[in-house]
């Protein structure tokens, strides 16, 4: 009610909630197949008549486009593709300045064969989940443990934020730095790969391993 008794401004709508573009909204600017923007007077219901191809929009989906995805390979030491390669446990996480935690004791797992979806209102935390699930943050409190030879690939929402960084390159030289070393440069950055003062500590002490023979070692963890 607020924006349509809006009389002397112009809001730009960016959603996923169809009926809210049927209420609202009294044009539509489409994205056409020529890479153009075209303007459309009307609702949404209205742009489908004069597109009838838009009315995937209402379903979220189109036909007419699919992708697949590699299958994975086996890792090392995991012969069951039901055992867990990935874990979170009593996971919580607040971003800076909030007073509340966007997630609290979140607890889940996946293993080679799982093919999940993570679903909710916005602001629920999906992205907060996944984000410290692939390394990209860590949860103050609780642990996230990953096999130590799985590879993650991971696309997020805004998947170019960190570009951000680098307009003053050409798209050639952006590739170049970032993979200069033969590692990724910008996964290297990510939170959740960062060794903190404690870890890197732990990591000079001398631990004690009890091998499956009985036997038992001494050794820096590395």
């Amino acid at each position: 009610n607020f924006l349509t008794s809006q009389k002397t401004v112009t809001s730009l709508i960016i959603t996923h909630d169809s009926g809210f573009l049927d209420r609202v909204v009294t044009h539509i600017i489409h994205y056409e197949d020529n890479r153009k923007l075209k303007n459309y007077k009307g609702n949404l219901s209205a742009f489908v008549k004069r597109v009838p191809r838009a009315k995937t929009y209402y379903e979220l989906s189109d036909e007419n486009i699919s992708f697949t995805f590699p299958e994975p390979g086996l890792l090392d030491g995991i012969k069951s593709k039901g055992k867990a390669i990935i874990k979170m446990e009593n996971c919580t996480y607040t971003y800076p300045g909030r007073d509340k935690p966007t997630v609290r004791n979140v607890t889940l797992q996946a293993s080679l064969s799982s093919r999940v979806a993570v679903i909710g209102p916005n602001g629920a935390g999906k992205s907060t989940i996944i984000k410290m699930f692939c390394a990209e943050s860590k949860p103050q409190v609780g642990t996230v443990w990953r096999h130590q030879n799985m590879r993650i690939a991971y696309v997020a929402q805004h998947a170019f934020h960190h570009v951000e960084n680098h307009l003053d390159k050409t798209p050639n030289e952006y590739i170049q730095w970032r993979y200069s070393s033969g590692e990724d440069r910008e996964a290297l950055e990510q939170d959740g790969k960062k060794v903190t003062k404690e870890e890197e500590d732990n990591m000079q002490k001398v631990h004690t391993i009890r091998n499956e023979d009985g036997t038992v070692e001494k050794k820096v963890i590395e």
